[in-house]
């Protein structure tokens, strides 16, 4: 049983044992009674400043809830759930932020060259240009996102400021998320306006085989939800980065699998990029390029990040 588990069981025996419900103690505590409910079933950890409130109303110590230990535990706790929290938000939000750039690219293949390049506050077209310019409005969508997931996990997770709460993480990822959301939409939404203006204007996409574009921007996108995953996996017998040096100990496994998984969904960002950028990359050599550099790049810098690490931690041994 972990502490949060503890604190529960003994939140609870306390509560039965004065004959008061859930939102008995609640109200006594001024809190809802869905925040009891949450502490006893051990989903979250009452801060101390509601120990302090507990040990007073049930004649007990604060260390008699937490198991005999320290209140350092509380603050421990806290901060390993919100940490968890932040973890996963930044994961999901970093690969929705590949959607808006996904979609222009994939709109940029089978779009005319030719396409309503700006408008104006009526949607009326103010000029024409080439369907590469369409790619602008998904990067920049795709890199608010990502500054948004980066933003939450740095503001809210690596500060370690323990006046931040669990709830104000998910808070921010809820809105960060319908951000992204909307990013997307607007970025389908002009896509399809394109798309008919285009046509009515008598521009039409050429004849040709997309094959090789679909398949690069596909794999392309694979590699990124891999690297993303791989960013802050937890150490296990499956998924990861799989070289000894990551087995070695929780700190080299933590270390080679964010290193690599952050240069491989940069380069499978890239590479989806290069597929919209370049006119038509329908050959072979473009393809493979695709589907074996990421992949062969990671690899490369998996052994690397190995290798820094083991400097790292010789230096701080020299240093102690």
């Amino acid at each position: 049983m972990d502490i949060s588990e503890e604190i529960g069981r003994r939140i609870a025996e306390k509560r039965k044992e004065k004959g008061w419900t859930q939102k008995e103690l609640a109200d006594k505590l001024n809190v809802s009674d869905k925040n009891v409910s949450k502490w006893e079933c051990g989903r979250s950890v009452p801060d101390v400043f509601y120990l302090k409130q507990l040990s007073d109303l049930f004649g007990e110590s604060i260390e008699y809830f937490i198991g005999g230990g320290d209140a350092k535990k509380i603050t421990d706790v806290c901060r390993e759930k919100r940490t968890r929290a932040g973890k996963i938000s930044f994961t999901i939000l970093i690969v929705l932020a590949l959607f808006p750039l996904i979609v222009s690219v994939i709109a940029r293949i089978f779009l005319p060259s030719t396409v309503p390049c700006h408008f104006d506050a009526h949607w009326e077209v103010t000029r024409w240009g080439s369907s590469r310019e369409l790619i602008s409005s998904g990067v920049s969508f795709s890199f608010i996102i990502i500054t948004a997931a980066i933003a939450l996990y740095v503001g809210l997770v690596k500060i370690n400021n323990p006046e931040v709460k669990q709830w104000t993480v998910w808070l921010a990822f809820g809105v960060f998320m319908c951000m992204a959301v909307a990013m997307t939409a607007i970025e389908i939404d002009i896509v399809r306006r394109c798309y008919d203006l285009s046509l009515a204007a008598g521009y039409e996409a050429g004849e040709h085989s997309r094959f090789n574009e679909l398949f690069s921007v596909i794999i392309s996108a694979v590699y990124a939800v891999c690297g993303a995953l791989c960013i802050f996996i937890p150490m296990n017998g499956f998924v990861g980065v799989r070289i000894p040096y990551s087995y070695s100990g929780k700190e080299e496994w933590a270390f080679v699998n964010a290193f690599t998984g952050s240069v491989l969904y940069a380069a499978s960002v890239c590479m989806i990029l290069l597929t919209g950028l370049i006119d038509y990359p329908a050959n072979f050599g473009y393809t493979c390029a695709a589907l074996f550099v990421p992949c062969l790049f990671a690899i490369a810098v998996s052994f690397a990040s190995a290798a820094l690490h083991k400097k790292i931690k010789a230096d701080k041994n020299k240093e102690k």
